[in-house]
């Protein structure tokens, strides 16, 4: 006759098994439909309900090792405990809802920049895109950016390395530095230099999720070129999450 030890072993790895196939299920039918499912429930795929129920796994794995040490069935209930732990576990752990970094974040907007040793300040569109290949630690950043003045036209591109740091749900904060090319054209003449920059990046995420947002970008540039010039700079515009 099965004892009643293992009729609740044997429960608990039933609802292991059942949030499996459902995160499963949920997971297919999310390609070709926008529309939460019908079985979608906030106490079992809500973030917020991840402690809680990391809790009440935790009390329910202590409890069944307990009894199956008392179970007449000895070997055959430990076999069975660890089959359910491993249900349960990665059942609760695949049914939580988690929200994904983004694979990359594009930026459009505008810039302006001015010569601090004199000089006409320079307008233009600004376009980059940034990866997260180490998360909180390291970003990257290659973007673009065509300056216009009354005499001269410069195409800046750079390729800039950012520490990250999160000042709150809805904003961050990254700063770093590169190397940039800069091709410039002024009164028919073209010429090509490097230079260094360096940068402060804001990113503000009105809703707290990384979908749309709005960024800041301070900037300092020195060019290694014949004149050695120094350049201030600020960038502003839309930010558009990649999923």
């Amino acid at each position: 006759r099965k004892c009643w030890n293992c009729s609740v072993i044997g429960v608990i790895f039933a609802m292991g098994v059942s949030l499996l196939f459902e995160k499963w299920l949920s997971a297919s039918q999310a390609k070709a439909n926008l529309h939460p499912p019908a079985f979608y429930t906030i106490e079992v795929t809500s973030p917020r309900k991840a402690a809680s129920l990391r809790a009440r796994f935790n009390s329910a794995s202590i409890y069944l090792i307990h009894q199956a040490q008392m179970c007449n069935r000895g070997g055959m209930s430990k076999k069975l405990v660890f089959a359910a732990w491993f249900a349960l576990f990665f059942g609760v752990a695949f049914a939580q809802s988690t929200e994904k970094d983004p694979v990359a974040i594009v930026e459009i907007g505008g810039a302006t920049s001015w010569n601090i040793h004199g000089g006409a300040a320079s307008f233009g569109p600004d376009f980059a895109v940034e990866v997260t290949p180490i998360e909180n630690w390291l970003e990257i950043e290659a973007g673009t950016t065509p300056l216009f003045s009354r005499s001269s036209t410069e195409w800046d591109t750079d390729l800039l390395f950012k520490k990250p740091w999160t000042l709150s749900k809805t904003a961050e904060f990254m700063f770093g530095g590169g190397p940039e090319w800069a091709n410039t054209r002024q009164n028919g003449t073209t010429t090509n230099s490097i230079a260094a920059e360096v940068a402060g990046d804001f990113m503000f995420w009105p809703t707290g999720k990384q979908k749309f947002g709005w960024y800041l970008e301070p900037t300092y540039d020195y060019d290694f070129g014949r004149d050695h010039e120094e350049s201030i700079g600020m960038s502003g515009g839309l930010l558009i999450a990649i999923p």
